[in-house]
């Protein structure tokens, strides 16, 4: 039982960040992420490596994208588990996302993981994949 119940706590958790992404901007981005943790990129782009450079990289990217006439996105995890001591879980589901870039419309679906770990009683995320 408590099991069920931790793991439905990460989806919500998951499902919070983007309402709060929305909402808060760029800002609500960088929040669930732990200081060392690891956004692993697509194509031949380096890994985003540490809280610090979550926000660099993300913080101008996500203003630019969300507040503006043209974006719509949305994720929705389908899955999750978490450890049997309840320290480390994951969430997983799929995206989409429509935004104007450089004049042109972007569409763009994909899947993503989200690796979460428990640190002084709160779920952060430590590792984040997607495509």
């Amino acid at each position: 039982m408590e099991k069920e119940k931790v793991i439905e706590e990460l989806m919500e958790l998951d499902r919070l960040w983007v309402k709060k992404l929305k909402k808060e901007g760029p800002s609500a981005y960088s929040s669930p992420y732990e200081k060392d943790a690891i956004i692993v990129t697509s194509k031949n782009y380096p890994n985003i490596i540490g809280i610090e450079n979550i926000k660099k990289n993300y913080d101008m990217i996500i203003h630019d994208s969300i507040f503006n006439s043209v974006y719509e996105g949305f994720s929705e995890p389908f899955s999750a588990d978490v450890s049997d001591d309840f320290t480390l879980g994951y969430t997983t589901g799929n995206y989409t996302y429509k935004n104007e870039i450089d004049g042109k419309i972007v569409r763009d679906t994909g899947k993503y993981v989200l690796i979460w770990k428990k640190f002084d009683g709160k779920w952060k995320v430590s590792l984040k994949i997607s495509k």
